[in-house]
């Protein structure tokens, strides 16, 4: 058993990240492929329904200007004619539902495989690098030989296939599928209480008392409900990383991420401060860049690759930061 003064810094584990990913840089790339086919199944689910509802694909002749958009004579007018048509529009859309659904499913179907192989691999890698940096290597003085033993970046290498990531994939699968419902369903949960009670609070003060009742229920929402989903996905992220190990399951994975919050809470704090910067830090730079691409629809287009290129590099770093620690909490429990 390792000594649970000797464990991992959140600084080891973000290095430990770094050198995963820079041996294997093909995770990055298959977070890019990932993102961009939920995207293109998500955005071609809405394709049928707004066929259903009359929208075609030429782009209409001018654009419209947003004081025309906003006046409510032209709003009033498209939402009679939406109500007129609708008994028509019911036969149609319930039938574009059909393949919407299918889309749908298959996205989500793919980015919960896709994320189990980039997460399993991830954790391979790691695991295939050796033990973690025990006291740290921030945390403490190093000792004779320790140092040596630290893994550098190319022991992380994996031998890289696609045969292998679509294995870790379809073992994960469920097991993501399964994990994504629990939280969303633990913080729907918690939206549906703060939705009850503000509802049962309005109803208490009676006539009059609705002012009083929206001040709570914003102040619930900022004090309790907003830090609770917060934490509730910092748990995901954590839980996620856990997944890959043998053995682990959903519950578990669950029980593990909320045990290291609970333990270790400045380290998780550290990456996802650190995690946060990062992202504020992409996203200014790409700020100037944006002004200077304007009236060019290529220069646009190109930014935007980069910059969601950038985020999602960046993601993935976490990614493999967050299985060192897991890993490293495993290791100090056992």
């Amino acid at each position: 058993m390792r000594n649970p003064d000797l464990r991992s810094t959140a600084t080891d584990c973000l290095s430990r990240g770094v050198r995963n990913l820079r041996a294997n840089p093909w995770f990055v790339l298959a977070a890019v492929l990932q993102q961009a086919v939920t995207a293109g199944l998500t955005v071609a689910g809405f394709v049928p329904i707004l066929r259903a509802l009359g929208y075609g694909w030429r782009p209409p002749s001018e654009h419209p200007s947003l004081g025309r958009l906003l006046d409510p004579e032209t709003v009033a007018a498209a939402l009679a004619e939406l109500l007129l048509a609708w008994p028509d529009l019911v036969g149609a859309l319930l039938v574009a539902l059909v393949p919407a659904l299918l889309s749908w499913t298959l996205a989500l179907a793919c980015f919960c495989g896709m994320q189990g192989g980039i997460y399993g691999l991830l954790y391979a890698a790691d695991r295939q690098a050796g033990r973690l940096p025990v006291g740290g290597v921030t945390g403490r003085a190093l000792g004779a030989g320790e140092a040596d033993a630290l893994p550098g970046w190319r022991a992380f290498r994996l031998a890289w296939s696609w045969r292998s990531f679509a294995r870790e994939g379809g073992r994960l699968l469920m097991p993501c599928f399964n994990l994504l419902h629990l939280y969303t369903f633990v913080v729907l949960l918690a939206l549906l209480a703060w939705s009850l009670l503000l509802a049962a609070l309005s109803r208490g003060l009676g006539p009059g008392g609705e002012l009083t009742a929206a001040a709570f229920g914003c102040a619930a929402l900022a004090v309790v409900v907003a830090p609770f989903a917060a934490l509730a996905a910092v748990s995901f992220f954590l839980a996620q990383a856990d997944l890959p190990r043998r053995g682990a399951t959903v519950r578990g994975a669950a029980a593990r991420s909320l045990a290291v919050l609970r333990r270790r809470p400045a380290d998780v704090a550290v990456l996802a401060a650190t995690w946060l910067a990062a992202s504020l830090a992409v996203a200014g730079a790409a700020a100037p860049l944006s002004s200077l691409a304007r009236g060019s629809a290529a220069a646009t287009a190109a930014l935007l690759a980069v910059e969601l290129a950038a985020a999602v590099a960046l993601t993935t770093l976490f990614a493999a930061a967050t299985v060192a620690l897991m890993r490293d909490a495993a290791e100090v429990a056992a």
